[in-house]
């Protein structure tokens, strides 16, 4: 039926809802210098500085088993090059028998800027950008990132350091040495092994074996099983590590980074300079070393690797994954799942018990096939190199976009807003009514889906060694959650007298139906909320909205008079019509991205500071209330030529957001002889104070004000 199709996709769109991530605020960044100022033919250093909450991390430059390195993009003059990050060695962290290289606490990542060779600066530099991270701790992970803004006075004369300069002496203390000294570091492969040597010269005092460690700057090896250290010839180490399975590129070198405590000697013996990372690329030499090893002096396995807890194995693996399955099915994403069993049950009550039992075996078929292709999808995805969680497609505005859209049409059509095609109607009765058990697989299919992004208790270390494990046992382990979640329906077939406890079909279904509308209308409101917290831009929160009205609108024409057979010919072509006008409108508005430039708070201080030396700005008095604001945003700023000449001329927007009717911002209003928003002002070097555009903007008119500030009016 019907009903049973449009819950079907609607929940299938759900997917990954429990697996949300929060907006990121455990770990904040900022962009420093280690100067106030630059010369203009001259490379400099900036950093992002990285400080984290307690108990959270982000990710090095290779995240290890999962994670999101951190990246940045920043917004320079045409012609610059920026380098990539300085890393600073990582820490070890270890969940569930996952290795993941880490930054905790405070962590400076450098960076170089190079100036364009024909850049003509101005007095000053401003750098605007984005960094983004994956912040973590032992129960979650969530997207984060920092707007960044850095002004720096451009001069020829030599750079004056900043209060950052000590902190960015200290970073640079503790970035990995390139510069093996006396050390000799090379690499051996043999088939699946590796081997990584590291000599010293007689006499030399080689750091504890039980301090050393080495990270795999690009995963070709791997830390989660075990790495044994071996003494080697007359003064070495041998470190011996396994191939990861999922690295398929033939290396050609073995980049990492090399870590101990107290330091490596990378001195002479008159000379015992320790350093406590080297950066190394040796190349990799067919064949096993020249010598045998000495005796193992240490196996760094994971749980020596400062992981407190003991490691599972397989069996116990298996009932814990079996328990998280059984224990989604009382997950709130998959409660609507659940009441379509509920129904299903109530109509299969009065069949045959080898029939009943039937459709639980081929429900348990459909939940099985769908974990196994999942495992697989997300095995594949590992292999090419992808570190993906479940439940990462909801870091995506469009992905957000479309999910909110599917949800709202889904939840109108329980409320009775409109009924899908009597086409469908009857693929619906003949899928449901003539090929049964087809219906009941892709029931399976769906409660996988819907289930597969729950966080439930005792599921964690099973995902885990799931997807560190080799695909046969990470196949077991996920077929045993598949085999947990179905564990009801099954037990309920095998005793069908279960399903007479279950309430008798009647026109309860009809209010069943329209209640099971609200949940979905929560979850858009849900949507809508991570949305905002996915963009920066207002504005395009506001589109999301105004589109979802559209697409709700679409679908009020399409029942009104597409979908009731008794319309004339004439009102339904009128009705498809329409129906098509707002589905457009409202998925154009769902999807639009208007761009955007980078807005400073206003504040009286940065007024004056930017008056005085005479640096153009323009100042936006709104509020989120205030839809002419809103209007004059979307038309100004949607203009080409007005982004590009506050471009070209560097205009500085402040926003001052009078929403909550900041007393500070009344005060100011009140100088100009305004009570009310919208009220803009612009300053230039070519006027000696602000003056005021009116309220209902345009293009042109900003352009002019632009010519008349700028002194180039005329």
């Amino acid at each position: 039926m019907h009903f049973f199709l449009s819950i079907f996709i609607a929940l299938f769109a759900i997917t990954n809802l429990c697996g949300q991530p929060a907006q990121g605020n455990k770990v904040t960044g900022r962009l420093i210098a280690p100067t106030t100022s630059i010369q203009a033919d001259r490379p400099f250093d900036l950093g992002l500085l990285l400080e984290h909450e307690p108990n959270w991390h982000t990710y090095w430059r290779f995240p290890g088993d999962s994670g999101i390195p951190t990246s940045i993009e920043l917004d320079l003059p045409a012609g610059f090059s920026v380098s990539e990050f300085a890393w600073p060695a990582p820490k070890i962290y270890i969940q569930a028998g996952l290795v993941n290289y880490v930054h905790e606490k405070q962590t400076l990542l450098i960076f170089t800027v190079t100036p364009a060779t024909d850049w003509d600066p101005a007095s000053h530099l401003r750098i605007t950008g984005e960094a983004t991270w994956l912040e973590c701790d032992d129960a979650s992970c969530v997207p984060g990132g920092a707007d960044l803004d850095l002004t720096l006075k451009v001069s020829d004369s030599e750079p004056e350091p900043s209060r950052y300069k000590d902190l960015f002496a200290s970073a640079r203390g503790k970035l990995p040495d390139e510069d093996p000294g006396s050390l000799a570091v090379t690499a051996f492969r043999d088939n699946d092994q590796r081997f990584l040597i590291v000599e010293a010269a007689p006499g030399t005092q080689l750091p504890p074996a039980d301090t050393v460690r080495f990270f795999s700057t690009n995963g070709h090896v791997i830390s989660r099983t075990a790495e044994t250290i071996n003494t080697y010839g007359d003064n070495g180490y041998l470190l011996t590590f396994a191939k990861d399975p999922f690295s398929n590129t033939m290396m050609d070198s073995l980049p990492g980074v090399l870590v101990a405590d107290p330091g490596w000697p990378t001195g002479s013996p008159e000379d015992p300079r320790l350093q406590p990372a080297l950066a190394v690329d040796p190349p990799l030499v067919e064949g096993m070393p020249a010598m045998e090893p000495g005796p193992t002096l240490t196996t760094l396995t994971a749980k020596a690797a400062h992981e407190p807890a003991t490691r599972l194995s397989l069996l116990p693996l298996l009932g814990l994954g079996f328990l998280g399955g059984l224990i989604l099915n009382l997950m709130p994403c998959v409660f609507p799942v659940l009441g379509i069993k509920i129904l299903g049950f109530v109509h299969q009550a009065g069949a045959a018990r080898a029939r009943v039992m039937l459709h639980g075996l081929v429900f348990t078929t459909g939940v099985l096939i769908s974990f196994w292709v999942l495992t697989g999808f997300l095995l594949f995805l590992r292999a090419g190199g992808d570190q993906l969680g479940w439940g990462f497609q909801l870091q995506s505005p469009v992905f957000v976009s479309a999910l909110s859209i599917l949800l709202l049409v889904f939840a109108l059509n329980l409320s009775g807003v409109f009924e899908l095609g009597h086409g469908l109607v009857g693929a619906g009765s003949q899928l449901t009514q003539k090929q049964g058990l087809v219906g009941t697989f892709f029931s399976g299919v769906l409660a996988t889906v819907v289930a597969t992004p729950c966080a439930a208790p005792f599921l964690a270390p099973a995902l885990g060694a799931g997807l560190t494990l080799p695909a046969v046992q990470a196949l077991m382990i996920f077929t045993a959650i598949g085999l947990g979640l179905s564990f009801p329906y099954l037990l309920m077939s095998a005793f069908p007298r279960l399903a007479h406890l279950l309430p008798k079909p009647g026109a309860w279904m009809e209010g069943f139906k329209q209640l099971m509308a609200f949940p979905l209308y929560a979850t858009v409101g849900f949507l809508v909320w991570t949305y905002a917290g996915l963009v920066d831009d207002e504005n395009r929160l506001l589109y999301l909205l105004l589109g979802l009205v559209c697409i709700a609108l679409a679908t009020w024409c399409y029942g009104r008079y597409v979908g009731t057979p008794s319309n004339r010919k004439t009102v339904s072509r009128l009705g498809v019509l329409a129906t098509c006008l707002c589905g457009v409108l409202g998925g154009w508005l769902s999807f639009y991205q208007p761009q955007t430039l980078t807005w400073e708070t206003w504040s009286p201080a940065r007024v004056a500071e930017l008056e005085a030396a005479q640096h153009p700005f323009y100042i936006d008095f709104t509020a989120r209330w205030c839809l002419t604001c809103k209007v004059n945003k979307s038309v100004v700023f949607s203009s080409e030529d007005v982004l590009k000449a506050f471009h070209q001329y560097d205009v500085v927007l402040l926003k001052a957001d009078w929403t909550q009717q900041d007393p500070t911002i009344t005060q100011a209003l009140a100088e100009y002889n305004r009570s009310a928003v919208p009220f803009n002002l612009m300053y230039g070097p070519g006027v000696n104070e602000p003056i005021a555009l009116p309220e209902v903007l345009t293009p042109a008119i900003v352009l002019k004000h632009l010519q008349t500030v700028m002194g180039e009016e005329g």
